[in-house]
């Protein structure tokens, strides 16, 4: 039996549905399109009243920060902040490095969009979300936040990668990440190590040719696929595949 559906609204009577009912990734695919969605609101919100999320996305510096707060000072903030009202304090959604950068300029204050009334797993969804945010986390940080939504929400991995926009084998590969010593996730960050060091890493069986891997990559001087091979070649022979 043929489709039906119904006729095509002219474009200037098409009405937004209101975001307080929204799923998390609609509500992403409308932010930053002419304006605030309806029913959210802009606030120019003290930096002081703001709180970074707990599990961020490790330490933010260098080169990169420096060039933003720059940007900022010379041209001003062009999106805003995302933030959750919470009683008089506001949690950060997303922009935690724009957040550094006007802090790091003695910025007082900020333009946010305020949303309110967000259950924790909605906000955990806003946060990983790599469509939230043009700053690209580190593969270590979207580990910890598929991690943070499971044990928030109790959703199994299929549950979480479907409500979290990933496929199975991304979630898989990501879960394998959240369960490595928080030293090796920390070196991966400092360190630039390759997302599939870890993931090798994890198919390792424990010993000394583990151990003398993870030695490496604490000091920097294991960072890439191909050095793990070689270790593991004149040890106990190469890893197989990847976690699909």
């Amino acid at each position: 039996m043929a489709k039906t559906f119904a006729p095509r609204a002219p474009k200037g009577e098409r009405r937004l549905a209101d975001p307080a009912g929204a799923l998390p990734g609609d509500l992403l695919r409308r932010l930053g399109r002419d304006g605030p969605p309806r029913g959210m609101d802009v606030e120019d919100v003290p930096l002081s009243a703001i709180d970074p999320p707990a599990a961020g996305r490790g330490p933010l510096g260098g080169r990169a920060l420096e060039a933003l707060a720059e940007d900022i000072r010379r041209n001003g903030l062009m999106e805003p902040l995302l933030v959750h009202r919470e009683g008089r304090r506001f949690a950060l959604v997303r922009g935690e490095r724009r957040l550094a950068a006007l802090a790091s300029i003695g910025a007082a204050s900020a333009p946010c969009l305020v949303l309110a009334g967000r259950t924790a797993a909605e906000l955990l969804a806003l946060r990983f979300s790599e469509g939230a945010s043009r700053e690209g986390p580190h593969y270590v940080d979207v580990s910890e936040g598929l991690l943070a939504y499971r044990r928030a929400t109790g959703a199994s991995e299929r549950e979480a990668a479907r409500a979290l926009g990933m496929s199975k084998s991304e979630a898989h590969r990501a879960m394998v990440v959240a369960g490595m010593p928080p030293p090796v996730k920390e070196a991966a960050r400092r360190h630039g190590i390759e997302k599939y060091v870890l993931l090798d890493l994890g198919r390792l069986p424990e010993g000394p040719l583990r151990r003398e891997a993870e030695r490496r990559m604490l000091a920097g001087l294991l960072r890439s696929r191909d050095e793990l091979r070689d270790l593991v070649r004149r040890g106990e022979g190469p890893p197989g595949p990847p976690p699909s």
